[in-house]
């Protein structure tokens, strides 16, 4: 059973460094976010519902998509730090699993890794690429010529439903961002990068909630 442990932030106490305080606020509600993303992902898989249950591939990669672009903000935050010799510093009157968490995240800010996280925040999450977009349909066409997709619309917005936009989606996450092509477990590989990806998600919400400890 999870467990969680409460504590108490003074917001006061907080105020007393502006600069610090800004960066823990936005570290505070890119955890929240994420959490609220990665939840959804784990409603969506685990749900009976028809409706969801015939779009599961297209949810699981939304929310997917959503935490990943969270993820990719969560180092702009990281950068500010490693500019001020102040938050630096900060960080190093941290205790050793602080500091841990953060060396972590700042190696993974040089990895592979990194860069599929920036493609998809720019190219998939908050933005359509038009270019990537056309690509994967003429792919799509190119190996299935007689490719079909069904549409549906209703009263509710969980209805409205573009298969196709899926099929697309899929095509860019898998080829074009996350190189998976052509390999002979391609949901295996595509399973592995997402997970190494929400991975480090939890090493920052652990980095958050103890640099905020210490400094509120």
């Amino acid at each position: 059973m999870a467990r969680s442990r409460t504590r108490i932030i003074r917001s006061a106490k907080l105020l007393e460094d502006r600069e610090r305080a800004s960066v823990i606020l936005r570290m505070m509600m890119a955890v929240n976010d994420a959490g609220l993303a990665s939840n959804a992902l784990q409603e969506w898989t685990e749900s009976a519902d028809r409706r969801k249950r015939a779009r599961f591939q297209g949810g699981q990669m939304y929310f997917s998509r959503i935490s990943m672009a969270h993820c990719f903000e969560v180092f702009k935050i990281l950068d500010e730090i490693e500019k001020s010799p102040k938050l630096k510093e900060a960080v190093q009157d941290c205790d050793s699993e602080t500091r841990k968490s953060y060396a972590t995240l700042r190696a993974f800010r040089a990895s592979s890794d990194y860069k599929v996280l920036l493609l998809i925040r720019n190219k998939i999450s908050f933005h359509y690429d038009e270019t990537l977009s056309i690509r994967a349909l003429e792919r799509l066409v190119s190996r299935r010529p007689d490719d079909i997709s069904s549409f549906s619309m209703g009263t509710e917005t969980l209805d409205w439903y573009f298969e196709l936009a899926d099929k697309i989606v899929n095509s860019i996450m898998r080829r074009d961002l996350m190189k998976v092509i052509d390999s002979d477990h391609v949901e295996q590989d595509v399973d592995d990068i997402l997970w190494r990806l929400g991975d480090i998600l939890r090493v920052f919400g652990d980095f958050a909630a103890h640099f905020s400890r210490r400094y509120t």
